[in-house]
C-alpha cells in the first residue's frame, strides 16, 4: 500500500502542530512501517508500557489511529493477545476536516459577536461601555434635566 506524498506531508504538519513530541514520534514510525505490533512499538521507541499506552490512548481517542488485536499462538501452543497499530488515513482526513470546520465556525461566531456589539469607552477612566449601558447613562441624564 503506497500512501500519498501529500497526506504524509498532512499527516507530519498536523502532528507537529498539535501533539506532543512523543505522540508525533508514533506516527511517523506508523508511517514507515503502516501496521506494528505494541512490543514492536516499545523496542523500537523505548518507551515504557504504560506510557506508550497514555499515547496511543490519546490517538486513538482522536481516531487518527486504530487498533486490531490478534489473538496468536506461540511455540508452546498458548494463545497470545496481541495489539497491532495502524493510521486511519480516511479517519484521519475526516478528523482534520472536521476540526478545521469546528475552527472556521469559531472564528465566524465570534467575528459575528465582536462586530454586533458596540463598545464605548470612556476618555477619563478608560472603562469599556456596551450600547446599552448608554443607553441607561442617557436615560439616567435625562432623569436629571
Amino acid at each position: 500500500m503506497e500512501v500519498p506524498r501529500c497526506l504524509k506531508h498532512l499527516i507530519q504538519k498536523v502532528m507537529r502542530g498539535f501533539y506532543q513530541i512523543e505522540c508525533v514520534i508514533i506516527m511517523d514510525l506508523l508511517l514507515r512501517r503502516h501496521i506494528m505490533k505494541e512490543d514492536d512499538l516499545a523496542d523500537v521507541l523505548k518507551f515504557e508500557r504504560k506510557q506508550l499506552r497514555a499515547l496511543l490512548t490519546i490517538l486513538k481517542n482522536d481516531k487518527l489511529i486504530k487498533s486490531k488485536l490478534k489473538i496468536e499462538t506461540n511455540s508452546e501452543g498458548k494463545s497470545i493477545k496481541h495489539n497491532y497499530y495502524y493510521i486511519n488515513f480516511k479517519g484521519f482526513v475526516n478528523v482534520v476536516k472536521y476540526k478545521l470546520d469546528f475552527i472556521r465556525k469559531k472564528i465566524e461566531q465570534e467575528e459575528r459577536n465582536m462586530t454586533s456589539r458596540a463598545s464605548f469607552k470612556c476618555t477619563r477612566c478608560d472603562k469599556s461601555f456596551t450600547d446599552l449601558d448608554i443607553k441607561e447613562f442617557i436615560v439616567d441624564i435625562e432623569g436629571y434635566k
